[in-house]
């Protein structure tokens, strides 16, 4: 490591605790109001996570639960609550290590590429400028477990295509399978992870041209997979996500039926337009993640929204070259995991905050913001950009 580069990770190290510190204490002067439960924990991970930490001592095997896409963070509320009965204290021990958790998270995205002071500094920027990033750390849900277990997949596959060693790879599959016990999402992150170790091994495969190409072959046959499964609605799993499809629902009580569809268009029930229905459906969804945007949201939230979202794309676009020459590897597995995310929730259903579902995909998109506008300091600082 050059002295250059030493440098660079000090700075790089200090900023990244003094916004931890800052954060912390941040926490604690606020503590009243951040001691907060969302609904989904009062109902799902606390009753249910009681109930496993119970099996589990009286090793009531038979009725334990494993194969649960929430059963990582049903588990660990359980056994907090059981440390931590009293409420208060519960809350200040979980919001803590969610601290400690989602600031390990950012750490690891860091830690994917050269430490910068500029790069850490800019991303912490990004990160903490919008709530919605951050305030999952408080409501005792899954969100930053899953950021955090997402940091260290996205760190050993960087690593493993960085150094073309097997065993940062291999690990990857490791903490895959454990996103599966965590949130549905874990789906998706399997699937990049597969895509990944794929690309490992045939360096030869244009990665973002196929990732488009598979994308819209997707997107084509959707409506069709849509109605494939209504063969096969007696299976639990495919009724309730057919279920969720055919509601029209978008997010919460956000809906577009297919009533008003037909209503909207004047057009009469037939197989040609239920397809075209899907597809509408489909990229309404698609739309609601690339905007941010939310009617529930006040004028004022929608406006940063789209000064926020706009500098992001803004940033990314002019960046192109940079990431081609300087991130090829870190900036193709950001595309992938977008792609396969977006297409996963415009399927299904997307969540009412922009910033919730999409968090651990969505933060390696501000390193990326991060890592653009450091260059172009860079090259301004060394005089290699002239304005006239």
């Amino acid at each position: 490591m050059t002295q250059s580069e030493k440098k660079n990770l000090f700075y790089s190290n200090v900023i990244f605790i003094f916004y931890f510190l800052i954060f912390v204490i941040f926490y604690f002067f606020n503590s009243d109001t951040y001691n907060m439960f969302a609904v989904d924990y009062h109902a799902r991970y606390k009753s249910e996570g009681i109930l496993i930490i119970n099996q589990l001592l009286s090793q009531n095997f038979e009725e334990l639960v494993i194969f649960d896409f929430y059963f990582i963070p049903k588990f660990l509320t359980g056994l907090f609550i059981k440390l931590f009965p009293d409420q208060l204290h519960f809350s200040i021990i979980s919001n803590i290590l969610n601290i400690i958790i989602m600031f390990l998270s950012l750490y690891f995205f860091i830690k994917s590429l050269k430490q910068n002071n500029y790069t850490t500094f800019f991303f912490l920027i990004i990160f903490f400028s919008y709530k919605s990033n951050w305030i999952y750390c408080f409501l005792k849900l899954p969100d930053i477990f899953f950021l955090f277990n997402f940091s260290i997949i996205f760190f050993l596959l960087n690593k493993s295509f960085q150094t073309n060693k097997k065993f940062f790879l291999f690990s990857s599959w490791f903490f895959a399978i454990i996103s599966i016990f965590i949130r549905p999402q874990g789906v998706v992150v399997l699937f990049f992870v597969f895509i990944s170790s794929c690309y490992f091994f045939r360096r030869k495969i244009n990665l973002i041209p196929f990732t488009i190409f598979a994308s819209i072959l997707y997107i084509f046959l959707y409506p069709f997979l849509v109605i494939l499964m209504t063969k096969f609605d007696d299976v639990n799993f495919i009724y309730s996500n057919l279920s969720i499809i055919n509601s029209g629902q978008i997010y919460y009580d956000v809906y577009f039926t297919r009533d008003f569809f037909y209503e909207q268009f004047s057009i009469n029930e037939s197989i040609v337009s239920e397809i075209f229905y899907y597809y509408v459906l489909f990229f309404k969804k698609f739309i609601y993640q690339i905007t941010f945007i939310r009617e529930s949201y006040s004028l004022l939230h929608n406006i940063f929204l789209i000064i926020y979202c706009l500098g992001i794309y803004s940033v990314i676009i002019f960046s192109l070259s940079v990431y081609r020459t300087k991130f090829k590897y870190i900036s193709e597995l950001i595309f992938v995991i977008t792609s396969l995310s977006l297409l996963f929730h415009s399927s299904i259903y997307i969540g009412g905050e922009p910033n919730r579902y999409q968090l651990f995909y969505l933060t390696p998109w501000y390193l990326l913001v991060a890592m653009g506008l450091s260059e172009f300091l860079k090259k301004f600082s060394s005089k290699q950009i002239k304005i006239y």
